[in-house]
């Protein structure tokens, strides 16, 4: 293996770790920075990585720069944001059951669609109807 191959699979090796160390999935990762999930699987599979393209991921996603070629010994950096939320924790997100994750993931989907409607489509509520003895 050429130098160039060893410094591709050192990025590869990286951004691996990078992502497990602070994601359950790489679509978890990609969707959090707003990347394309294929071009990410495709990065650490075969896709050309070389380091302009390491440069442009690791600013992108709050990474030291240089950092996915770094030596392997180096200490992991926690990303700008990992985990939205204040009163809960990823830990307690881990020990629900898979069900209990799936109901928690459709609920806070249909918090962020309802959050998101423009103010003219709001779902309010009808008026009770009046009973007939008036």
């Amino acid at each position: 293996m050429d130098s160039e191959d060893r410094e591709t699979q050192t990025r590869r090796t990286k951004l691996r770790q990078w992502i497990f160390a602070h994601f359950p999935t790489v679509t978890a990762f990609a969707s959090q920075y707003g990347l394309n999930q294929g071009e990410i699987s495709g990065l650490l599979r075969n896709k050309s990585f070389g380091p302009k393209r390491a440069r442009s991921l690791e600013k992108k996603v709050g990474m030291p720069i240089r950092h996915l070629e770094l030596d392997e010994h180096a200490d992991p950096v926690a990303p700008r944001v990992a985990w939205p939320f204040k009163l809960s924790t990823y830990d307690a997100y881990q020990k629900l059951s898979a069900a209990k994750r799936r109901e928690l993931d459709i609920r806070i989907a249909e918090f962020i669609a309802g959050a998101t409607l423009p103010p003219n489509k709001t779902v309010t509520k009808r008026a009770a109807r009046p009973t007939g003895g008036e």
